[in-house]
């Protein structure tokens, strides 16, 4: 390649990246919670869950403390 195609190619990278981001700035980006109108757990095991998946989850954690499992989005 010379010179003159290695230019040519910069320039239509730039467009490209351009027409993108401008498309990308369109684009609605929210969170959203989930919620179910009926609880999902089963009969009789009350507000704290199944204890054996807690402790699962628990055990399975890389930073937790007494109660919470300490967390970043998208980390764990």
């Amino acid at each position: 390649m010379n010179e003159k195609e290695i230019e040519q190619i910069k320039i239509e990278t730039k467009k490209l990246l351009d027409k993108f981001s401008k498309v990308l700035e369109k684009v609605k980006s929210e969170e959203s919670n989930v919620e179910r109108e009926e609880d999902r757990r089963k009969e009789g095991e009350g507000k704290m869950g199944d204890e054996e998946f807690r402790k699962i989850m628990f055990e399975n954690a890389p930073q937790k403390n007494e109660e919470f499992i300490l967390a970043e989005k998208k980390k764990w």
